[in-house]
């Protein structure tokens, strides 16, 4: 396992991805704290409007399963439209197809949060119902954005990766298109891809949105040609709604903190929070909790985010609230398991609940769409309830994962095999593999690698060998103490 979610090494502000119908009120939580009116049908959404005429033309169960997901979509749940296709649908429920019954039947529950839903027949009707419209209006920009989105999330990704092409070939000028491929990109691991996107979508060195996501993918990537001289360029001469240069000043606070400048980190931050996107709050509150950043003067910002909620909870030990935040953060970026990954890890570590992992809806999707660090935790799981079923298959897939991944997966691999080594009673090949997967970390510099793979081993070896239980606990209870890691005191 591997937390890559919770008060992660380095930071930055990646974009995050929304649908267009989603994005505004999702990345700027304090337009209404400021009386800023967001609604839905002020944004683009050519799709809930032909829909809305189309219904009012004729009453069919088409146009009624049309209008009502749009709607949906947009969060619109008081909308009259809404609760007559609503009532429409129900009169005629034995018409509807089963993923539309299922639709009906679920939105009740999905309509309590603001997120997205992440049933796969949810996604499944998003899908139908924006290629329909992208039929009719094959030059809708948004829509080829949004279909690439929910392409994603069902894992298809090359289908996401043609639509957001599309968008962004048919419309170069829209920050909102450039800035979500740039996204997805840094979701496959191609993060020289995504600086080429918005290093060629037009006005890139002058539009603080392009400017700020290509110096945080930089940053965060160590390429070269951050353009901080340019942000700062753009942040001084700015004179337009502040929200639009809160990521950059952001990105440009954190780089200023690296270097040690912190009077004008803190100085950029002052910028940032005046009216901050929902990125911006989660790095200040990263740099809060990480290193004890502050601003001087902290202005009235909402509670929280998603992000800084979940690593208070994390801090504090409270790894349940933890655990629940992080499942809600990933029904506010769907497409990436990150976090889910993490609640996975802390079920394991922090809670001893390994059932959580293999009764969640999202370990029940196909394994071969699954990360592998996501695998990984079900492989785990499913060791420590003694459950063999179905395990050789598992690893050998795990194994492929692995080989397909840079970085410390290789390391994860021979420790987890150490695991299912123990619980087989081969006790001196688990050891081996234990050893061999702490030594290989500590040959990367990983830390909290090393002390979750010596937290597990001591586990193993708890009753075999008492000396070297009680080595291992010390450095165990070390690591914990100097990254903050306090899950791995807690013993099976």
């Amino acid at each position: 396992m591997s937390n890559n979610f919770l008060l992660m090494e380095k930071r930055q502000l990646i974009p995050r991805w929304h649908t267009s119908r989603k994005a505004l009120p999702l990345q700027y939580p304090t337009l209404k704290k400021k009386n800023i009116v967001v609604n839905s049908t002020n944004s683009h959404d050519p799709w809930l409007e032909e829909a809305r005429s189309d219904w009012n033309k004729k009453r069919t169960v088409f146009n009624a399963v049309e209008l009502n997901v749009a709607l949906f979509m947009n969060g619109m749940y008081e909308d009259a439209d809404y609760l007559s296709t609503l009532s429409f649908l129900l009169d005629n429920y034995n018409m509807l197809a089963p993923g539309v019954q299922s639709f009906i039947n679920s939105s009740a529950e999905a309509k309590e949060t603001e997120f997205y839903a992440l049933e796969s027949n949810m996604t499944d009707l998003s899908i139908r119902n924006v290629r329909g419209f992208l039929k009719r209006n094959p030059r809708d920009v948004f829509s080829w954005v949004d279909l690439a989105f929910y392409y994603t999330i069902k894992g298809e990704d090359e289908k996401a990766y043609r639509c957001l092409k599309t968008g962004w070939g048919l419309n170069k000028y829209i920050p909102f298109v450039a800035r979500s491929f740039a996204r997805f990109l840094v979701h496959k691991d191609n993060p020289e891809e995504a600086l080429w996107v918005l290093s060629r979508s037009e006005n890139s060195r002058n539009n603080p949105l392009l400017t700020s996501a290509h110096i945080s993918i930089a940053n965060s990537f160590d390429l070269p040609g951050v353009r901080v001289s340019n942000g700062r360029k753009i942040l001084k001469n700015f004179s337009g709604d502040m929200g639009r240069v809160s990521d950059l000043a952001a990105s440009l606070g954190t780089i200023e903190f690296e270097n040690g400048n912190l009077k004008k980190a803190k100085k950029m931050f002052q910028t940032s929070l005046l009216v901050p996107s929902e990125n911006a709050l989660s790095q200040y509150g990263w740099l809060k909790q990480k290193h004890g950043f502050s601003i001087d003067e902290e202005l009235s910002l909402p509670e929280s985010s998603i992000e800084n909620d979940a690593n208070k909870y994390y801090v504090s030990g409270d790894f349940l609230s933890c655990r629940d935040k992080l499942i809600e953060f990933h029904s506010f970026q769907p497409f990436t398991d990150a976090s889910i990954v993490d609640a996975g890890y802390m079920s394991l570590v922090g809670l001893k609940d390994p059932n959580f992992i293999t009764e969640s809806l999202y370990y029940k999707r196909p394994k071969t769409q699954m990360s592998f660090g996501g695998l990984n935790n079900l492989v785990v799981a499913k060791l420590l309830k003694n459950d063999f079923y179905g395990i050789e298959s598992d690893f050998k897939l795990l194994a492929k994962k692995a080989e397909s991944r840079e970085g410390g997966a290789k390391g994860v691999f021979i420790a987890t095999s150490g695991l299912m080594m123990f619980k087989i009673g081969d006790e001196c090949k688990g050891a081996e593999l234990y050893e061999s997967a702490i030594e290989f970390f500590k040959k990367r510099k990983d830390e909290r690698a090393v002390g979750i793979a010596e937290h597990f081993y001591s586990q193993n070896i708890k009753e075999l060998n008492n000396d070297l239980y009680v080595k291992l606990r010390k450095s165990v209870e070390a690591t914990a103490k100097k990254k903050r890691m306090s899950e791995l005191l807690v013993e099976w």
